[in-house]
């Protein structure tokens, strides 16, 4: 259960990502991926590191699946016999600054929006049964070296996850 650590909204998991730090080099990396029942996935990522010290990295996704019918017409007649998809496309973006010492300071946010299909058994079997949904997040880090052997490390976390509208 790890609503202990990330409050109620998180009931049903969490996925947490952690990203590369950006390297001296600056980075790219671009991936696809295809399967069954019309799944589509396409990511895109990059990060750079200035001579100041400043870190940037960005990630983009889109993620569609046509779904299935997971209703049994015969057990729930009714109900619509339709494929039940899934959409969602995000983007994320961060900046981290180095600090003497060691020490960093950094805000990443993300922003997720999408659309999940369901079947109702209520309402007209031609109904189109779908929530909208968007997911917020903020992150404000740092990481201080305290003593020899004591490091800190400190996040504010602000997230929200809001059904935008459910038809």
């Amino acid at each position: 259960n790890v609503s202990s650590l990330y409050g109620t909204a998180a009931l049903g998991g969490v996925i947490q990502i952690f990203t590369r730090a950006a390297g001296p080099a600056p980075q790219a990396s671009v991936a696809a991926q295809l399967g069954s029942r019309g799944l589509a996935q396409l990511t895109a990522s990059g990060s750079v590191r200035l001579d100041s010290g400043t870190r940037l990295r960005a990630s983009v996704e889109s993620l569609r699946d046509r779904g299935f019918n997971a209703t049994n017409q015969a057990e729930l007649p009714g109900t619509n016999p339709d494929r039940d998809g899934y959409k969602r496309r995000s983007a994320s973006v961060g900046i981290t600054q180095e600090l003497a010492g060691g020490n960093t300071i950094g805000l990443r946010l993300r922003d997720a929006r999408g659309t999940t299909q369901y079947d109702s058994q209520f309402g007209p079997a031609t109904q189109v049964d779908e929530s909208r949904f968007a997911e917020r997040g903020a992150v404000v880090e740092g990481r201080f070296k305290l003593a020899q052997s004591v490091d800190l490390n400190a996040a504010l976390i602000g997230a929200g996850i809001h059904v935008l509208e459910t038809d």
